[in-house]
């Protein structure tokens, strides 16, 4: 169980820094030469999938505080790893993707039109 559980305490701290590095990514979103509607979904492809990691990480902080099996260190490592993930969700959720009406305002789309 303790072998278990440490293998998830790392499982957990490898998403949550991949989730961190996409949230850094999706904060400082630059278009690229594309068009706007394909920046927009590259955006969101990124948020889907930082979701999908910080989400990971709660299953692996809950699991491990699951199996603490008598250990404290375990449980409170777990629990530490379950709220970072929770909190990574809501930062990644309340990141704002701009539309493409918007990009489109701000110039890119210009060859399309």
């Amino acid at each position: 169980m303790e072998l278990t559980a440490t293998i998830l305490l790392f499982a957990g701290l490898a998403t949550i820094v991949t989730a961190e590095v996409l949230h850094y990514r999706l904060n400082h979103f630059q278009p690229r030469h594309e068009s706007a509607a394909t920046a927009v979904a590259r955006a969101r492809q990124i948020q889907r999938v930082a979701m999908t990691f910080a989400a990971a990480t709660v299953v692996c902080g809950a699991t491990t505080a699951a199996l603490n099996n008598g250990h404290t260190t375990t449980w409170v490592y777990g629990a530490v790893m379950l709220v970072a993930g929770a909190a990574e969700c809501f930062l990644i959720a309340r990141v704002r993707i701009p539309d493409v009406e918007h990009l489109r305002a701000l110039g890119f789309d210009r060859e399309y039109d």
